[in-house]
């Protein structure tokens, strides 16, 4: 065989497993997941029984200012699932009632297991995706992002209380493809149609914004200002008007510094916040600090990530 051909023989087995280790990986990623979803599925725990509730009382038309009072959606979650799972609905927003709305006719069982069925599809095809678009233009450690993307403990905690993360983050993977992709308005319908629903990704909006995707913004903010008014006569102006005050009193509370809160605030509560009851041996004294401190991160995040958007490709 000529030494070429031997060559080009050894670079296409080369590519051959450079291609298929990260999808070798995923593999055994998948099974994993399949095992703790299909665990999860036969469960009602906290998480997924806040969308369903919200959006069962929205079906039933009393959704209303009361999802925020703990006490009288707790009682309301006990008594549609029939278990003695507590749970709240702050801090998310009216608009979060939409979500679990096409499984809302299911009884929770079944319409957990659809749920979570969507959350897997959602999922892989998102990190396969991604995956494939780092191999195609050369990523490093392919193989090490599929396995963290897969089975890092958040996403197994996604799984395991089925809460909606997974969900959006396939909508901020189609979101991401589309702008590659040059499909701006779809783009910005994505991020406009969730944003009300889960506002913390705003950054992102932002960063669009300092690139001068203006199309991009208009399209996100007429699609969320179409979700919030529609969403009005549903959950009325009263619980949008309210959603605010919940927050601000839900990330007050002395259980978000408990580690199971995987937040930033909740960490730097945890860091910084005493409770005698609930955080007893807090390292820090720096109460004061605490509200300002995810603030001040996002805000250093966010101007680190416009600082590296002026040279850096757009895609990545």
């Amino acid at each position: 065989m000529p030494l070429h051909r031997g060559g080009a023989t050894l670079l296409a087995v080369s590519s051959l497993r450079h291609r298929s280790l990260p999808w070798i990986t995923a593999l055994v990623c998948v099974g994993a997941l399949a095992c703790v979803g299909h665990d999860s599925a036969a469960r009602v725990t906290h998480g997924f029984v806040s969308y369903y509730a919200a959006a069962r009382a929205l079906v039933a038309g009393h959704f209303g200012v009361w999802v925020y009072d703990d006490a009288l959606f707790g009682t309301y979650v006990r008594q549609i699932t029939g278990s003695p799972v507590r749970e709240v609905f702050a801090p998310n927003t009216p608009a979060m009632a939409l979500f679990a709305l096409p499984v809302a006719w299911l009884n929770p069982q079944a319409a957990r297991q659809v749920w979570l069925a969507l959350s897997l599809v959602a999922l892989i095809g998102s990190v396969a995706w991604l995956a494939t678009y780092s191999l195609d233009h050369r990523g490093p450690w392919v193989s090490l992002w599929v396995a963290i993307a897969l089975v890092n403990p958040a996403v197994l905690e996604n799984l395991r209380t089925a809460q909606a993360y997974l969900l959006i983050f396939g909508a901020l993977t189609l979101a991401v493809w589309a702008l590659i992709d040059g499909r701006e308005a779809l783009t910005g319908a994505a991020l406009g149609v969730v944003f009300p629903m889960k506002p913390t990704f705003g950054p992102l909006l932002l960063v669009l914004l300092w690139q001068r995707r203006m199309r991009v913004i208009l399209i996100a903010g007429m699609a969320a200002v179409v979700v919030i008014l529609a969403t009005i006569p549903l959950v009325s102006s009263e619980t949008w008007f309210e959603w605010p005050r919940a927050v601000a009193t839900f990330t007050a509370r002395p259980s978000t510094s408990v580690t199971a809160y995987q937040t930033t605030t909740g960490f730097i509560r945890h860091l910084c916040v005493a409770d005698a009851q609930l955080n007893p041996t807090a390292p820090a004294n720096c109460s004061p600090i605490a509200p300002i401190l995810p603030w001040l991160l996002i805000a250093v995040a966010t101007l680190v990530t416009f600082w590296a958007s002026q040279a850096t490709p757009a895609p990545l």
